[in-house]
């Protein structure tokens, strides 16, 4: 595989990651613990990870082939992936994986990448071995199971919403407000997005950030910064990005993903009230109100 620091993709002319306040990217130890729990290492071998908002499995086809590729620790023939997606059937495993050979030239064309590096992406694809029976279609991401991810990696990739009822920054939010009752303490969530013009101010990510990014934590979660390299690996692998239209070739060099540490309530702002009003609650069912205000 090739570095992506090392790789000749250009920056594209229309990302507005400049205009937004996206805090610090991901920097040691959380740069290299985000890059084991995704990808693996030596003698490491890569968390369970819970996908949503697939469109056509090549990101879950991708990602697996890095996973085998770079982790020396123990993985399971599942790859410890989960993908899931709502709005679309789940295709036959060949078709996807076609899909994303055919995208590892596509990208890396694009990508600036060699044809011998290209070659070796193809290759690694095409060795993916089946593990579609624990694909899921049908998710919705606001409504899961707590065993489906309490202990995993999350990650939502390309959230969007076109309808009147709920906006792409509602459903973010929603997002993290649901995952905070599924994950554990310390669990990663991370959410992919574009920072293409037409897309980054939908994502209303000052809700989500805060005013000072990393500072605060919000809706259960800390802000630990946002990471370039792993997408560009996994693009590398062939995903091709594809929602309620094509627009692949329009983001392509636009995507970037913000990594989030499920935290402590007690830390969380925003669950002040929350607490507060129970407590409130616990104190009328024990009478407890009634006494402090009969106190001399």
């Amino acid at each position: 595989i090739s570095e992506p620091d090392n790789m000749a993709t250009r920056a594209s002319p229309e990302s507005h990651e400049g205009d937004i306040d996206l805090g610090p990217e991901l920097k040691p130890p959380e740069a290299q613990r985000f890059k084991n729990d995704i990808l693996g290492g030596v003698g490491v071998a890569p968390k369970p990870i819970v996908l949503f908002g697939e469109g056509n499995f090549t990101f879950t086809i991708a990602l697996a082939s890095i996973r085998d590729d770079w982790s020396s620790g123990k993985i399971s023939p599942d790859y410890g992936i989960k993908a899931t997606c709502w709005h679309v059937e789940r295709p036959e495993f060949a078709d996807a994986r076609k899909e994303a050979e055919e995208y590892c030239i596509v990208n890396g064309e694009k990508m600036g990448l060699s044809t011998k590096d290209i070659r070796i992406n193809t290759t690694k694809v095409s060795k993916v071995c089946n593990f579609s029976d624990t694909w899921q279609d049908g998710v919705t991401a606001l409504k899961v199971a707590k065993d489906l991810v309490a202990g995993k990696v999350v990650w939502f990739q390309c959230p969007w919403s076109d309808t009147s009822s709920r906006t792409t920054a509602v459903l973010i939010q929603c997002f993290m407000k649901h995952m905070a009752k599924k994950q554990d303490i310390d669990n990663i969530l991370v959410i992919g997005i574009s920072t293409h013009e037409d897309y980054i101010e939908k994502y209303k990510l000052e809700n989500i950030l805060g005013e000072r990014p990393g500072e605060t934590v919000i809706y259960g979660y800390k802000y630990l910064g946002y990471d370039k390299n792993i997408i560009k690996l996994i693009l590398q692998r062939g995903y091709k990005h594809v929602g309620y239209k094509e627009m692949h070739e329009k983001i392509i060099a636009t995507h970037l993903t913000l990594v989030f540490r499920r935290e402590d309530d007690v830390s969380d702002p925003t669950k002040i009230m929350d607490r507060l009003e129970g407590l409130d609650k616990k104190m009328d069912g024990l009478g407890l109100k009634e006494k402090a205000k009969a106190k001399p």
